[in-house]
């Protein structure tokens, strides 16, 4: 990396509309996330092949209680969308969120979700109570996820 980074030389013009789009784009899309989880729906997330941006899927799945999932080959999209579409059939409670009070100085290092679904978990401030949106619940599958605070 080090090395790679010394070969480079200055030069040319500076291409930034690509990366203010792009960026642009991905602060529009989680906005899009926000709005949805409000209304309770949820959003999984595909990740195809080698090259996806892991953290903003994320990001964006998880904030809707959804999950995101690595999908190595074309072929094995149809598989995963029916076990999505056979667990949707399954749900009891939709948009489930955990709601608390958070001690002063106390912060949040990592938040996932294990069960039913892998997915990152995320963290919403509403009228001074905390929430983990953890998505949706059916009684037929154990809900296990993991919280880490810190002092």
């Amino acid at each position: 990396m080090e090395t790679s980074i010394h070969t480079l030389s200055t030069g040319g013009g500076t291409e930034i509309y690509q990366g203010l789009k792009t960026g642009y784009d991905e602060a529009q899309c989680l906005s899009l996330a926000k709005i949805a989880q409000e209304q309770g729906i949820g959003i999984s997330s595909l990740g195809v092949g080698s090259e996806w941006n892991d953290a903003f899927l994320d990001q964006l799945a998880g904030s809707t209680g959804g999950s995101t999932v690595y999908i190595a080959r074309d072929q094995d999209i149809k598989r995963f969308l029916e076990q999505k579409f056979y667990r949707l059939g399954q749900i009891n409670a939709n948009s489930v969120s955990y709601r608390f009070k958070r001690e002063p100085g106390v912060e949040l290092q990592y938040a996932f979700r294990l069960q039913p679904e892998p997915g990152c978990l995320e963290l919403n401030q509403e009228d001074g109570q905390w929430a983990l949106e953890i998505g949706n619940y059916s009684h037929r599958e154990n809900m296990i996820w993991c919280v880490r605070f810190c002092k």
